[in-house]
């Protein structure tokens, strides 16, 4: 009886959080303007939180997602932007920004591991040497 219980409480609870009711058009265009201002204004926790509630009603929003990895590449969250310009790329394999960003987090990634290894040797990496002559700041 017990589980039975368990059983019917639970395919409710999951039919309840699946009826959701999709969001209206006007209601996302209000969203993806407050991501925007968010973001322009600097205030990437707030836009996050737009994008992650846009993403769960338009989740084939490519230039969303690109957005959502730009916030996290810019707080070093690169597991979690290498994941957002991915699914970016899956749903417009022509955004080339995408693609560039992801190739940035990979160099980012690739640098932070061979950091990571520097610090149990004295030798000097000359590969670990030239990723951080690519990113470093070039002022003309």
């Amino acid at each position: 009886m017990r589980a039975h219980l368990i059983v019917v409480l639970s395919v409710l609870f999951l039919s309840a959080c699946n009826s959701a009711a999709p969001m209206r058009s006007d209601e996302v265009s209000r969203l993806e303007e407050k991501a925007l201002n968010a973001y322009r204004y600097g205030d990437l926790l707030a836009a996050e939180s737009y994008l992650h509630r846009l993403l769960a009603q338009q989740d084939n929003d490519a230039q969303g997602w690109l957005l959502l990895g730009n916030i996290q590449l810019r707080q070093q969250r690169l597991n979690a932007a290498q994941h957002a310009y991915e699914q970016a790329i899956l749903r417009d394999d022509s955004l080339l920004l995408a693609h560039h960003n992801l190739a940035l987090v990979y160099l980012r990634l690739a640098t932070q591991t061979l950091i990571n290894g520097q610090a149990h040797t004295s030798k000097r990496s000359p590969l670990l040497e030239a990723l951080l002559h690519l990113q470093a700041p070039h002022v003309p």
